[in-house]
């Protein structure tokens, strides 16, 4: 006979500054287990914008090179499919269990792909 129960609480933070005191007031607070701490972009709409006019133009200058090195050139845009987007960063260390927990943030990285289908046409 017994039971188990678990409470979990999400915290958002601006100030990354606070992360690490955040957390140890949890521990303090009675805490056993910190579920660990992930970082993302409170708007991300204009990054992954950014990253798909990044992916069409790659794909645009990698259909240009392929004709080119066929005879070919490029003459139209047949399809565009929109592929996976995400975001993504470095795993913050976390030395749990200890007063004044260290956390090391770095750079988000945003990404997109597209696959693209052109017309050629001989030069």
């Amino acid at each position: 006979s017994g039971y188990r129960a678990s409470n979990v609480v999400s915290v958002r933070l601006d100030d990354l500054s606070r992360i690490g005191p955040v957390a140890d007031a949890g521990v303090t607070a009675g805490a056993n287990q910190l579920q660990g701490v992930s970082f993302e972009l409170r708007d991300s709409a204009a990054a992954r914008n950014q990253a798909l006019t990044a992916a069409a133009k790659d794909a645009r200058d990698q259909a240009e090179a392929l004709a080119s090195a066929s005879g070919m050139r490029v003459d139209a845009l047949e399809s565009m499919v929109v592929g996976g987007s995400s975001t993504g960063g470095p795993r913050p260390y976390l030395e749990a269990m200890a007063f004044e927990t260290p956390v090391q943030p770095g750079q988000l990285e945003v990404s997109s792909s597209v696959t693209a289908t052109y017309f050629l046409a001989p030069r």
